[in-house]
C-alpha cells in the first residue's frame, strides 16, 4: 500500500470552522484519538469536543437549549430531504428524485435587501421554471467539481473526471 504524503493542513472551502480554530491542532487530536482508540467515530470526536481545554471543543454547541433546537432543525431537513418520488424526465426515462430541492429562492418581501432565502421547493416546479432548472444543473456541476476534488487523491478515477470534463465541454 502507497501512504500519502501530506505537505499542509487546512480546512475545506466552505466548512462552517469556529474563529481561531487552528487546523494543525484539530488534525492532531483526531490523529490521537484515533492512535488511543483504533477508531475515530463521532462519539469519541463528541467526547474530546466537551473538554474546555481541546482544540475540537468550539465546534460544538454547548448550551443545551441551542444544541436541542440545532438538533431538532437537523432532524426536520432530514424529515423534507429523506422523501423520494419518482419522476419521469423530458425523455420518458422514470427516475427517484427527492421530492423537495433546497434552493436559494428571491425573497417574497418587498424591499431593499433584495436577499434570496433557502427553501425547500417541490421538485415539480423546479422542473417545470426554467430559471430554477438551469440553477439546479449548474449546482449539479459545482457539487462535482466538489465530489471531484475530494476523491482526486485516486489516480483511478482520472477516467471518469475526463469524461466528465468532455461532456462539461461539449454541453
Amino acid at each position: 500500500m502507497t501512504l500519502a504524503t501530506i505537505s499542509t493542513v487546512r480546512f475545506r472551502a466552505g466548512a462552517r470552522i469556529p474563529e481561531g480554530a487552528d487546523a494543525g491542532k484539530v488534525v492532531d487530536k483526531l490523529t490521537s484519538i484515533y492512535q488511543k482508540h483504533g477508531s475515530l467515530t463521532p462519539e469519541l470526536v463528541y467526547e474530546e469536543g466537551k473538554r474546555k481545554t481541546s482544540p475540537l471543543y468550539s465546534f460544538f454547541e454547548h448550551d443545551a437549549d441551542r444544541a436541542l433546537q440545532i438538533l431538532n432543525l437537523d432532524r426536520a431537513r432530514r424529515v423534507v430531504s429523506d422523501i423520494i418520488i419518482d419522476v419521469e424526465r423530458d425523455d420518458g426515462k422514470i427516475v427517484p428524485a427527492r421530492a423537495f430541492m433546497h434552493i436559494n429562492m428571491p425573497s417574497e418581501v418587498e424591499d431593499d435587501s433584495s436577499e434570496s432565502i433557502r427553501s425547500y421547493v417541490p421538485i415539480a416546479r423546479v422542473m417545470a421554471d426554467d430559471d430554477l432548472r438551469s440553477n439546479q444543473v449548474q449546482r449539479a456541476w459545482r457539487e462535482f467539481h466538489v465530489w471531484r476534488a475530494r476523491w482526486a487523491f485516486l489516480g483511478e478515477l482520472d477516467p471518469l473526471f475526463k469524461a466528465a470534463e468532455r461532456i462539461a465541454k461539449s454541453g
